[in-house]
């Protein structure tokens, strides 16, 4: 027998896959600095701190970032060869048409005057590049979410509701994300990232039976050729040259 998911786990899997696609379009790395020395005892040991971190979203026309959190369970741990895994603790800022969602959301009753959050903690594998520098390349490895308390405890009540006000978007996010992998293009990407808020709006505000079947069909066919359709004749105009 198969099982559902819960509500939470829909949730988080729906923020997963938000995420993996934006990172995907704004090619973004999450870099930990480490310290090489505690790197190499890693191969005979269990965990490390981690001393720095910064990300790196190549973005300019809407808000995609993170902010680490320090969490009591943060480790780094050798793999294998170069590669490591990493507990990161995270706060996670979206486009505002997705997180005004969530913003309408956030409540609970017994807590008054908490300030908005989408926060909990992700396991990422890292490659190790250079002098302690360690890469993660979050449209790959950003494979997991799991929210942290106070994210559940506001949210909790919403999140089937969350989730089937994100459906809408979510088949457009993982479009656009086969659009800027399709080749190196930086001029696509660049006119992508620029029309994104306006096709997530779009897709909020119309939201549309014949574009779930657009994407229903394209799931079957295990292709994007009726979505390329379909979003040529809605936003070609604003994509002539990339589409040529």
């Amino acid at each position: 027998m198969m099982e559902h998911p819960t509500p939470r786990r829909a949730f988080e899997a729906c923020i997963k896959d938000i995420v993996q696609c934006l990172a995907a379009i704004c090619d973004t790395e999450l870099v930990i600095l480490a310290d090489q020395a505690q790197l190499k005892e890693l191969e005979h040991d269990d965990g490390s701190c981690v001393l720095h971190y910064q990300v790196e979203p190549f973005v300019r026309h809407f808000k995609f970032d993170f902010e680490f959190i320090p969490i009591e369970a943060g480790y780094v741990k050798h793999r294998q060869y170069d590669h490591y895994d990493a507990r990161i603790g995270l706060r996670i800022h979206l486009p505002d048409p997705i997180e005004n969602i969530l913003r309408a959301r956030f409540g609970n009753a017994l807590v008054h005057g908490a300030d908005y959050t989408l926060s909990g903690h992700s396991d990422l594998e890292f490659e190790f590049v250079v002098d302690g520098v360690l890469v993660s390349f979050l449209r790959l490895e950003f494979n997991n979410f799991t929210v942290d308390s106070m994210t559940d405890t506001m949210l909790r009540h919403a999140y089937l509701d969350i989730v089937n006000d994100l459906e809408q978007v979510v088949p457009w996010l993982r479009f656009l994300r086969y659009m800027s992998e399709k080749d190196c293009n930086p001029q696509r990407l660049d006119t992508i990232q620029k029309q994104l808020p306006i096709i997530l709006e779009n897709a909020l505000n119309n939201p549309s039976i014949s574009d779930a079947h657009v994407f229903t069909l394209c799931e079957l066919s295990g292709s994007f050729e009726p979505a390329m359709r379909l979003f040529k004749k809605r936003y070609g105009d604003l994509f002539s040259e990339e589409l040529e």
